[in-house]
């Protein structure tokens, strides 16, 4: 008798296991087994993102410094997991009701798709916000891409300018959802403010000051500061 064969029943299994785990992890490694939170998106229109896109995207997520608060509801977009009113018919009954219709406007389902990209009464906000960083910076963001105005720039780092604009935007309609009938546009220009300074503060200005866009940005951030007595090697952190 084999020396084996006592045991050629268990080795022949556990080679049989063995590559169905390599079959599954070559499997895993295929587009369409990516994240769910991608063929959702997809599902929604955003057909023009493929893995390098999102591997950018959640990439600037993971290098992002900026409020607690504001990067995990910056998070919680990606995966389109906000604490919306779309959820809401799945509560018990609620003192306010259980609409599940947009907070500003009340026509239509509220999701993130919609809050930041479809509701007409926000398009108003996008447009002042816009108007304000150009006036302010000389930075024109872009409204007509879906993209954008859901995730930012890819592929530009998460404290560039116009990502600066695109996620101060954002947190303005989700944080005023229950406060205001529209979003507060000073509200907008404080979550700027805080985004620069994280950015500038301490020697880090003077990474950025020879661009005339992030020059004109650190100004107006020292004004607002009260910094613009402050020795040009460093600013306050």
């Amino acid at each position: 008798m084999s020396l084996l064969s006592p045991f050629s029943g268990h080795f022949c299994s556990a080679n049989r296991s063995q590559r169905e785990e390599v079959k599954i992890l070559r499997a895993s490694k295929q587009p369409k087994d990516r994240n769910w939170n991608e063929r959702f998106w997809h599902l929604k229109g955003l057909t023009c993102y493929n893995p390098t896109r999102w591997d950018s995207v959640y990439r600037n997520q993971s290098r992002l410094r900026c409020n607690l608060r504001i990067k995990y509801e910056e998070w919680r977009i990606i995966w389109g997991r906000q604490e919306l009113n779309r959820y809401k018919d799945k509560y018990a009954p609620l003192k306010g009701g259980n609409s599940t219709l947009c907070t500003y406007c009340r026509l239509e389902r509220e999701d993130e798709l919609h809050l930041y990209v479809e509701c007409d009464i926000l398009r108003d906000f996008w447009l002042q916000a816009k108007n304000w960083f150009m006036n302010n910076f000389g930075v024109v963001p872009i409204l007509t891409l879906r993209a954008y105005r859901l995730f930012g720039m890819e592929k530009e780092p998460p404290n560039d300018l116009l990502n600066i604009f695109y996620r101060s935007v954002r947190y303005s309609i989700f944080f005023q959802r229950k406060k205001s009938l529209i979003p507060s546009l000073r509200y907008f220009v404080n979550l700027v403010r805080d985004e620069l300074k994280i950015k500038y503060g301490g020697t880090r200005f003077q990474k950025y000051a020879g661009c005339p866009t992030e020059a004109a940005a650190i100004y107006w951030m020292k004004r607002q500061m009260g910094w613009t007595q402050t020795v040009p090697e460093r600013m306050p952190t």
